[in-house]
């Protein structure tokens, strides 16, 4: 399914629920985070893969550093972040929470895109959201820099 741009978002907030699972026998429980935020949208896009070029800061943010993927919008160098293995985060899309390993933006149009589970970005199926108002888009690159690192993961 293609999806669309939104024309704007509902809330400047990121807020967070705990969804607590039964550890077993022991008694034990684990917390898995989840972060909703205004709804994403599945989107096919042709992503272009460029060696950055040399004018681009090469940290947008302590955690969001720059990828080799241009921005399907306005292609501007896009940034990237990753999250830790156990501390993925968790979007709305449609109504049902998926998982992202990864994050990338640009800030200069202010999108997000992410891989779709077990695809890499170059694929061209991703979750995408864009905002429409750098209010909008602030809160989150904020929540995502302080659970992003720099550090990669083993799987794809």
């Amino acid at each position: 399914m293609i999806g669309w741009i939104l024309a704007g978002l509902a809330a400047t907030t990121v807020y967070t629920a705990v969804k607590e699972n039964e550890g077993g026998n022991n008694g034990n429980t684990s917390a898995t985070k989840h972060v909703v935020s205004p709804s994403w949208e599945v989107k096919t896009i042709s992503m272009s893969e460029y060696p950055p070029s040399m004018d681009v800061k090469p940290y947008m943010t302590d955690n969001f550093y720059i990828g080799s993927y241009l921005c399907p919008c306005c292609r501007n160098n896009m940034y990237k972040t990753v999250f830790r293995m156990g501390g993925e985060e968790y979007i709305s899309v449609n109504g049902n929470m998926h998982i992202m390993k990864r994050l990338f933006t640009c800030p200069h149009c202010l999108s997000f895109y992410a891989p779709i589970e077990g695809h890499r970005l170059s694929d061209g199926s991703v979750y995408f959201l864009q905002c429409k108002y750098s209010e909008d888009y602030i809160p989150l690159i904020s929540h995502y820099n302080s659970v992003g690192t720099t550090q990669g993961r083993p799987d794809a």
